[in-house]
């Protein structure tokens, strides 16, 4: 019997939002503005980053093209940028560009941690000018994960994969902290108050960073019934394996009918925000364009097709798995051929289906009941005792636990 897993249906349905309900707006976790530098020289730019860290972009997330398009407007006056970050992490490799982005602009940047910095979340705060952890807020580290399919060797290259993985982060944590057990901490998952996190050296002080006070402009809002992929409903199991399937691939309409560990990643394509400098804050739009339908149909067959296509592999690899077991059946009743009759092979065979050790064993131990080689000898006639047989079922029987 299968059972609905109703609550990891629910955390799959929303990605990294995991319990919380999907956003309607990108404003409500992600927006920018820039306002003159205390100092009067230049000038500095916000970005709130209060959401998960998703390579599908839109309400899934923030992707490294949302971030790029805020620094691709940011004028030359921009001197310093402010990075607001209330997130539970996400796609480590975009983590990874979000972070190098930041870092490759002129602007000096400073990461204010308002809540939570988790996962890949804590790679880019750790990996900015500065960090700051606020009252209150944590940072948590750990060791990526992945879902995996393949052979042996193919699960082992995997496992080399998350290591190489691994030790990208260990790079980004003691270019800022040092050298420490950094391997120890991330495999026990560790989470670090505000003041563990200065400690540690992930982060330079606790303290209160004054805000631009951001107010989100009206953007479009967003239609869960049409910018969210439209699963059906199936056991935990296989929406977890959906879930992690398009959380690490993206996949493409030219790489539908690939493997899914095969598989490429693109992200969303969004508007660009326009972000301008005056004595009065204004609100970059950051919401990304609506995607086509058809290129979101698109998306939604290439799951579709690669779900598809691993059942009907399973299916097939199921069949020949039973082809071989008949096989093997067929080949032993052939070779016992002289402990029962040829009318009695069927209720034999069937008897093999059931407990194939079983009746391995009844009948290598059976005596020789038909003489195939004996003149006159009829396939098909009945040339076995009732004594002989009743003996070897009997047995049969006995051994099953039927009797």
């Amino acid at each position: 019997m299968t059972f609905i897993d109703k609550a990891n249906a629910t955390r799959a349905e929303r990605r990294y939002w995991g319990d919380r309900e999907l956003p309607t707006a990108k404003s409500d976790f992600f927006a920018v503005l820039t306002t003159p530098a205390p100092s009067g020289d230049g000038s500095v730019a916000t970005i709130r980053l209060y959401g998960p860290i998703d390579s599908w972009g839109g309400m899934w997330g923030v992707c490294t093209q949302d971030i790029a398009d805020v620094i691709d407007n940011l004028g030359d006056e921009v001197t310093q940028i402010i990075l607001r970050v209330n997130s539970p992490g996400g796609e480590v490799f975009e983590g990874f560009a979000i972070l190098n982005m930041l870092r490759a602009h002129k602007a000096s940047v400073t990461a204010v941690v308002d809540g939570l910095a988790a996962s890949a979340a804590s790679v880019i705060v750790a990996g900015c000018d500065e960090a700051v952890m606020s009252p209150g807020s944590q940072m948590m580290i750990h060791n990526p994960r992945m879902l995996s399919m393949g052979n042996a060797d193919d699960l082992r290259k995997d496992a080399d994969i998350l290591d190489t993985i691994a030790a990208s982060l260990v790079e980004v944590y003691s270019g800022k902290a040092g050298d420490q057990d950094w391997t120890g901490l991330m495999s026990a998952e560790t989470w670090l108050t505000a003041a563990q996190a200065v400690e540690l050296g992930l982060a330079d002080r606790m303290g209160v960073v004054a805000d631009n006070n951001v107010v989100a402009a009206p953007n479009e809002q967003m239609d869960p019934d049409t910018d969210c992929e439209d699963d059906e409903p199936m056991d935990g199991a296989g929406t977890r394996f959906l879930q992690r399937m398009a959380a690490a691939h993206r996949p493409s309409a030219a790489s539908a009918a690939e493997s899914i560990r095969k598989e490429s990643a693109m992200s969303e394509t969004n508007t660009t925000p326009q972000v301008e400098a005056d004595a009065t804050p204004k609100v970059a739009d950051a919401t990304p364009a609506p995607v086509p339908r058809d290129e979101k149909d698109v998306r939604i067959e290439a799951l579709e097709a690669s779900l598809a296509e691993a059942r009907a592999n399973a299916d097939a690899f199921a069949a020949l798995k039973e082809k071989d077991r008949v096989r093997e059946r067929d080949a032993f009743l052939d070779s016992m051929a002289t402990k029962f009759s040829a009318d009695q092979r069927e209720a034999w065979a069937k008897r093999y289906d059931a407990a194939p050790d079983v009746i391995r064993e009844v009948l290598a131990s059976a005596p020789v009941v038909v003489n195939t080689n004996e003149a006159g000898y009829v396939a098909g006639a009945e040339s076995q005792s009732d004594t002989s047989f009743e003996a070897a079922y009997d047995q049969y029987r006995r051994l099953a636990g039927l009797k």
